[in-house]
């Protein structure tokens, strides 16, 4: 599990930075199914006794910081570097900020949910 928490976030980087735009596509479908799940999942009380993964602290934890560090890293999208702005960072994946926002809230990351909360409001 700490392999996975501290090594993910580098290899879902190399995989955006070496791949196209379908393995961009597919990853930003799955991290968005995700933050859906947990999303729905708040909304309706679960009655088994085992929580899928969504529901797990540590899970969002670790997807969160998968988030966190691709902000901080350059994403040319094909442009020159020049014309890049920290803004365009937060656009490795196609996803809803506002469903990371809540997880980041649900995992007491108030910081993240504000910042967050604030990149779904200005693209939206």
């Amino acid at each position: 599990s700490q392999f996975c928490e501290e090594g993910l976030p580098y290899l879902i980087h190399d995989i955006l930075r070496h791949g196209n735009e379908a393995v961009r596509l597919t990853l930003s479908r799955q991290m968005s199914n995700f933050f859906q799940a947990f999303c729905q999942s708040v909304k309706h009380v679960s009655v088994s006794g085992t929580d899928p993964v969504w529901k797990k602290k540590e899970s969002l934890i670790t997807f969160i910081n998968v988030i966190q560090y691709l902000r901080q890293r350059k994403r040319l999208n094909g442009r020159n570097e020049a014309e890049q702005t920290a803004w365009d960072n937060n656009f490795w994946l196609d996803i809803n900020y506002l469903d990371i926002a809540q997880a980041a809230l649900f995992c007491g990351a108030y910081f993240s949910t504000i910042l967050f909360a604030e990149i779904w409001w200005d693209v939206k």
